[in-house]
């Protein structure tokens, strides 16, 4: 909790910067330039292979999983980027409750959806040099395959989602006090309405797991191997049989 000098008015207002003063505007200007940049860039991505590639039926599913990781990065830079932005600046939160549980999430989702699109575009790639003449994967084999990914990446990061709290910053008689000393020179009774509702409405995001379940290192162990260690380990393994392939056929 805040230590606060009650004897300035300037000073009861708490710390929200997590950042040193001079650190905040490079930050932000640096944060917004990513966030248009990745959204402008995805949307070119997903308009030229939708309207300006030539598709075959080769080509078709290959095109529908760059999509799928476009989307996903466009779903990064709209919404992830925004609200890590917005957790690096402040320590204290005055959103509703419900955008810590989306803070938390939305990462996690976003990664299992580009590490799983990418192993299924080596997967394909694989399919496609070792069996050339063949068509395993039709357009709605690659709609199911596209919505299986997006279902799976949700489901793995629904712990963050139910275990995602928020917590007050100060609880309700260090509010009074804080607005006592800060509306004892106001006349207006409006001002402790509108420093109450400030404080109130602040909140702290956090994490809480079961204590001493093991829950949450048995979920980050799982969460290391699936956006991480397996799909290495898939990758490496496609692509090397790849480059195998291609040897041999020269």
């Amino acid at each position: 909790m805040a230590v606060l000098d009650l004897h300035s008015t300037d000073s009861l207002i708490p710390e929200f910067e997590s950042l040193p003063r001079w650190l905040l505007i490079p930050f932000i200007i640096i944060s917004i330039l990513e966030s248009i940049i990745g959204i402008i860039g995805n949307i070119l991505v997903i308009f030229i292979i939708l309207f300006l590639s030539k598709s075959n039926t080769l080509q078709t599913s290959h095109n529908c999983f760059i999509i799928n990781l476009a989307l996903s990065d466009f779903v990064l830079c709209l919404f992830t980027m925004p609200l890590n932005t917005y957790r690096s600046l402040y320590v204290y939160m005055s959103f509703p409750p419900a955008f810590c549980k989306l803070a938390d999430s939305f990462p996690a989702i976003n990664i299992c959806v580009s590490s799983l699109t990418i192993v299924t575009i080596s997967v394909y790639r694989y399919l496609v040099v070792y069996y050339p003449h063949k068509n395993f994967i039709g357009v709605c084999s690659t709609c199911i395959i596209m919505i299986s990914i997006w279902l799976l990446a949700i489901g793995a990061a629904s712990p963050l989602f139910f275990y995602s709290r928020s917590i007050p910053a100060y609880d309700e008689s260090l509010i009074d006090t804080m607005v006592t000393d800060i509306c004892s020179q106001e006349l207006n009774s409006s001002c402790e309405e509108k420093y109450f509702s400030m404080y109130k409405r602040l909140h702290i995001c956090h994490e809480s797991w079961p204590k001493h379940s093991g829950l949450q290192l048995s979920y980050t162990i799982f969460m290391l191997f699936l956006q991480f260690i397996l799909p290495i380990l898939i990758i490496c393994i496609t692509y090397y049989q790849i480059v195998i392939k291609l040897r041999e056929r020269k």
